[in-house]
């Protein structure tokens, strides 16, 4: 079977759901391309499935992600899955795999499966916390599992249509304005003393609302996916003139290996 994943993901949890997913297609003996939305990797024409994930921002994927959706998957071959994916820290509001089944059936493809896989907290704003490394551990895991599941259960490949009848209208609007909202809220990003100007952040952000001058400056265009402040080699991002802890999933993963 030719397989595609994409994905966005901002801090690596849904790039984390999206390799488990291909590793065990890969062991069923799958042809898998898996790949960042970012890279602009086209989808062939000759795919029979197509699984397509993003984190949950305020109940929906990001407005970024819906939008690459809608311009860049293709009308869907003959006979051909689409299965959307998400990352979210709870599922209470996980509305963005619905969102996503939406756009993919109105392109022609049997949207068999929904899948929100729990991974652990990297929004540490207001009233959110950073999980326990235990608690994290704990979360990754299971997601390996489910993620093995999903894969294992060929069933789902020739199940029903289940894509959503209703109109996605209500939970769309909640990714765009969190669009909106996100773009004055990134003007609270600025660079502390201990800024290197390596131009990671830079490099890195998704949107290129970051440009390193004298110092760094954060445009208008941000999506909060907070990639800066977790990526940066020397934790100088700040939000509102504080700093927040870093999210690590890969020290995270270390942490469970060697537990």
């Amino acid at each position: 079977m030719n397989i595609v994943i994409r994905y966005f993901s901002g801090t690596g949890n849904t790039k984390f759901a999206a390799e488990e997913i291909q590793k065990h297609y890969v062991i069923q003996g799958n042809a898998v391309n898996c790949d960042s939305i970012e890279t602009g990797t086209p989808i062939g024409s000759d795919t029979e499935l197509l699984l397509i994930g993003g984190p949950i921002y305020a109940g929906n994927v990001p407005e970024h992600l819906i939008r690459w959706v809608i311009r860049n998957v293709p009308d869907a071959s003959a006979g051909a899955v689409a299965i959307p994916f998400s990352t979210s820290a709870g599922l209470l509001n996980a509305f963005g795999v619905t969102s996503l089944a939406a756009k993919l059936h109105k392109k022609g493809y049997t949207v068999p499966a929904l899948r929100t896989f729990v991974m652990p907290r990297n929004y540490f704003f207001g009233k959110y916390e950073k999980m326990s490394d235990d608690i994290a551990s704990q979360l990754v895991e299971k997601t390996r599992i489910e993620t093995a599941e999903l894969v294992a259960n060929q069933e789902i490949l020739s199940g029903a249509d289940i894509s959503p009848e209703k109109s996605t209208l209500g939970i769309d609007l909640l990714a765009e304005t969190m669009s909106v909202m996100t773009r004055f809220m990134g003007k609270s990003f600025s660079a502390n003393e201990n800024c290197i100007r390596c131009g990671k952040c830079v490099k890195n952000c998704p949107k290129n609302t970051i440009k390193l001058d004298k110092k760094l400056k954060f445009g208008l265009s941000c999506m909060m996916c907070t990639r800066c402040i977790h990526g940066c080699p020397v934790h100088a991002i700040e939000y509102g003139k504080k700093r927040y802890p870093q999210y690590r999933l890969n020290e995270i993963v270390q942490w469970k290996v060697n537990e």
